[in-house]
């Protein structure tokens, strides 16, 4: 195999990455070298695999975060051999950094990773529109001009591009 078309899925680089999947999720992402966890697991005297990571999301929307003043945190575990995780059940319209760490015995939370921030969109409230109507090109009858709210009733009229529209594009075409 060509050495270009192969794919890795690790870059041994240490990171977390937190992209927005919905107004109330956030995919997360990370990678830990194997010298970084090495050093972790000799800090704590323990395998890295029994440590319990956890990722814990802060929202720091309109704050400058310094780690400990976020709005409100909430801490997810996570099995040590995985390197994805959905955090769901967030807030919408909300500014989120997530950190990968450990969850101490003493109640401190130990960083390992910290993502950038991620914001997740407002919820939008869904709006029924009824039935979709579809009518021929160039006539508004007067139930469409109703629905739409429109006051100009040009039912029969054609659209003033149609002699240019060739049903995918406008185009320009030469005037006879």
């Amino acid at each position: 195999m060509d050495p270009d078309e192969q794919w890795t899925r690790t870059w041994e680089k240490d990171r977390i990455v937190a992209l927005c999947r919905d107004p109330q999720t956030i995919f997360v992402y990370w990678e830990m070298t194997d010298w970084r966890k090495r050093v972790i697991a000799q800090h704590f005297g323990q395998p890295f695999d029994r440590l319990g990571l956890s990722l814990r999301a802060y929202d720091v929307t309109d704050i400058y975060f310094t780690g400990e003043n976020a709005h409100w945190d909430r801490l997810q575990a996570i099995a040590p051999e995985t390197d994805s995780a959905y955090m769901y059940g967030l807030a919408a319209h909300r500014v989120f950094v997530v950190d990968i760490g450990l969850q101490l015995s003493d109640g401190h939370f130990f960083t390992l990773l910290r993502s950038e921030p991620v914001a997740t969109p407002p919820q939008v409230a869904s709006v029924d529109t009824g039935a979709v109507r579809f009518g021929p090109i160039g006539v508004v009858t007067s139930e469409v001009a109703a629905a739409s709210g429109s006051a100009d009733l040009r039912t029969g009229s054609q659209i003033p591009y149609e002699d240019s529209f060739d049903g995918y594009s406008v185009s320009e075409r030469p005037v006879n």
